[in-house]
C-alpha cells in the first residue's frame, strides 16, 4: 500500500451482522447494501465477557483488556466496598491508534467512549451525541464543538450530565420510545450534515465517525422488529426507520467521497434479544443474598406465573423504582434504596446489585453491577477489607457456587439459565492487578429475554419489569471498498483486528504492542 492512502472510517455503533445481512437481503438498506456487494466483507468476534463495557477500548487501543487492567467504566474497590464509574479509558499507558502525532492529519468525531488525546494531529469532537460516551463532552480546538453545536444544533438525544446515556425509551411505553424515535432520527439527520461538513474542511489520512444511534435503537427498539415479550407495546417499524434514516445519511456522505478512498465500514460487536440486563443486574444479586443468608429474600418471593406489579405502574417511572416495590418491607432495611443512593450521588444507583452492597461485607461472595455478564466477586481475606473467605478456601468455594449456578432455570421455559461459567483468577493468581473485578463471569443461555429464575433450593426469584429489550453481543463485522479492493469474502477476525487493518490501509506501521493482524 502507498503511504499516506486517505482512508474513511464508518462506525456503525453495535449493529448486528445477522441483522445487517437479514435487512439487506430484504432490501431496506439500500446505499449499504450497495456497498456491502462491491466491499471485502467479513465477520468479527470480539471479547467473550464484559462484551458491553470492552469492545470500544480494545478498538481504541488495539489491545485486550488483560494487557490494559481496564475492564470498562465501572471498577470495584475492594478496600471499601464500593463500585463505581471511573469513565472511559485514560489513555495513559496506550494512546488510540489515531494518535500518530505529525505523521497524519486526523479528523474523529464522536467516537464513542474515547478521550481526548494531545497526540493527534488533527481535530476531535467527542460526546456531541455518542451512546455511552463516559467521559465529558469537549473537542481539539476547544471552540469546535461548540462551533458545530451552533452551526447544526445538539444531538437531540443526547444528556451532557450523564455524559451520553440519555437515549432509551421506557419499553412499555410507546409515547416514550416514539420520543425517541423522533430524537434519533433528528440526530441522524444532523451527524450527516456534520461529517460532510468536517470532511470537506482538508484532506483527512483518517477520518473516524461512529453512528450511536444505531446502538441506541437496538437497545430500545428490538422488539419492534422481532418477537419479545414486550411487543405489544412497541413503537411499530421504530428500528427499521432508525436504520433506514443511518442508511441514507451514510449514503450521503459517501457522495462526498472521491473515488481514490478506502472507505471501511464496520461494527465492533452486535446485539440480539436482551438475555443479560434482568439475570445480570436484578436476579442474580437476589440469587446471591439468598444464597448467603437462607430463609431470607429481598424480592417479594412470587411463583413465576404472577406478575411482579401491575405493568400499567412502570411507564411513569424509571424501572429502578418498579424493581424497588418489589422488594419486602424487611429487606428495604438492609438494603440501600436507589432513591437513597441518589440522593448520595451514587452514579450506579439504577442498578438493583448496587442496592445489597451495604451487604457485601457480611457475605462470601455478591454480585457486582455489570451492563453485560453476571459478575461474582469473592469476598476473600487478605484483598477485601473484611474479607470472610480463606484464600485455601477459594477454589473450593467457586465450584461450590458454579454447582449451584448451573442448576437454575429459566422460569418461563425450564430451560438452563447458565450456558457457562468463566473464572478469572486460581488460587496463584487472586491478588492480579490486572484480573477484572468479577472473579466469576456467568454467561446466561442467549434464546430467550427471562424475567424470572428458579433455583430448586432458593425458589423462584422474579418476575421483574423488563429493561432494555436488546442486549449486547460479541459479534461485529467489517467491510472495506477502494483502489485494489476487489469484492471478496475477508477471514473471520477479531475486533482486535480492526485498528491494525486501518493503520495498514492508511500505509501506516502499526506499533508492536498492538495485538491484532491486518484483515486484508
Amino acid at each position: 500500500m502507498q503511504r499516506k492512502q486517505k482512508v474513511l472510517a464508518i462506525g456503525l455503533d453495535a449493529l448486528d451482522p445477522d441483522v445487517f445481512e437479514s435487512l439487506i437481503q430484504q432490501g431496506h438498506l439500500k446505499n449499504l447494501a450497495n456497498f456491502h456487494r462491491q466491499a471485502a466483507f467479513g465477520r468479527l468476534t470480539n471479547v467473550p465477557h464484559y462484551r458491553a463495557e470492552t469492545p470500544w477500548t480494545t478498538f481504541l487501543t488495539g489491545c485486550y483488556p488483560e494487557k490494559l487492567g481496564y475492564w470498562g467504566p465501572i471498577t470495584y474497590d475492594p478496600r471499601t466496598y464500593e463500585a463505581y464509574e471511573i469513565g472511559a479509558y485514560d489513555f495513559q499507558q496506550v494512546l488510540p491508534f489515531y494518535a500518530l502525532e505529525e505523521a497524519c492529519r486526523v479528523a474523529v468525531f464522536d467516537m464513542s467512549q474515547a478521550r481526548l488525546s494531545e497526540q493527534v494531529n488533527g481535530v476531535q469532537i467527542l460526546g456531541w451525541g455518542s451512546h455511552s460516551q463516559q467521559c465529558h463532552s469537549g473537542s481539539s480546538p476547544p471552540d469546535l464543538l461548540q462551533e458545530i453545536i451552533h452551526r447544526y444544533g445538539p444531538h437531540p438525544a443526547y444528556d451532557e450530565e450523564s455524559l451520553g446515556t440519555n437515549d432509551h425509551a421506557n419499553p412499555y411505553d410507546r409515547k416514550d420510545q416514539h420520543h425517541l424515535k423522533e430524537q434519533l432520527l433528528t440526530g441522524i439527520q444532523r451527524r450527516s450534515q456534520i461529517c460532510r461538513d468536517l470532511w470537506q474542511r482538508e484532506p483527512w489520512d483518517l477520518f473516524l465517525t461512529l453512528f450511536g444511534e444505531v446502538h441506541a435503537a437496538e437497545h430500545s427498539f428490538w422488539q419492534t422488529l422481532y418477537p419479545h415479550p414486550l411487543s405489544e407495546f412497541a413503537e411499530t417499524g421504530a428500528f427499521l426507520e432508525i436504520l433506514q434514516a443511518v442508511d441514507r445519511a451514510v449514503g450521503e456522505i459517501l457522495e462526498e467521497v472521491g473515488s481514490e478512498t478506502i472507505v471501511a465500514i464496520f461494527a465492533a460487536h452486535g446485539m440480539g434479544p436482551n438475555v443479560q440486563d434482568i439475570p445480570s443486574m436484578a436476579l442474580l444479586p437476589e440469587f446471591m443474598y439468598r444464597w448467603t443468608f437462607p430463609g431470607k429474600a429481598a424480592l417479594t418471593p412470587n411463583h413465576y406465573s404472577v406478575a411482579l406489579l401491575p405493568l400499567k405502574s412502570y411507564p411513569s417511572q424509571h424501572w429502578k423504582f418498579a424493581v424497588w416495590q418489589g422488594v419486602t418491607e424487611t429487606a428495604q432495611l438492609d438494603l440501600a434504596s436507589p432513591l437513597a443512593q441518589m440522593e448520595a450521588g451514587d452514579s450506579l444507583n439504577w442498578q438493583p446489585n448496587n442496592w445489597y452492597r451495604p451487604l457485601w461485607p457480611r457475605m462470601q461472595a455478591f454480585a457486582l453491577p455489570s451492563f453485560s455478564e453476571g459478575c461474582i466477586r469473592i469476598n476473600l481475606k487478605g484483598r477485601e477489607a473484611q474479607g470472610c473467605v480463606d484464600p485455601a478456601e477459594y477454589e473450593a468455594l467457586c465450584d461450590h457456587l458454579c454447582q449451584a449456578l448451573a442448576q437454575l432455570r429459566d422460569g418461563r421455559t425450564g430451560a438452563p439459565m447458565v450456558e457457562s461459567i468463566d473464572r478469572t483468577r486460581s488460587s496463584k493468581n487472586l491478588l492480579d492487578p490486572k484480573a477484572p473485578p468479577a472473579d466469576l463471569i456467568v454467561h446466561w443461555q442467549e434464546e430467550y429475554p427471562t424475567d424470572v429464575m428458579v433455583s430448586p433450593d432458593l425458589g423462584c426469584i422474579g418476575p421483574v419489569p423488563y429493561f432494555r429489550t436488546g442486549g449486547h453481543r460479541s459479534k461485529g463485522f467489517l467491510m472495506i471498498q477502494g483502489p485494489g479492493i476487489p469484492a471478496s469474502v475477508l477471514p473471520t477476525g477479531e475486533a482486535i483486528d480492526l485498528p491494525v487493518t486501518l493503520l495498514k490501509l492508511m500505509g501506516v506501521e502499526p506499533p508492536d504492542y498492538m495485538r491484532g493482524r491486518s484483515l486484508l
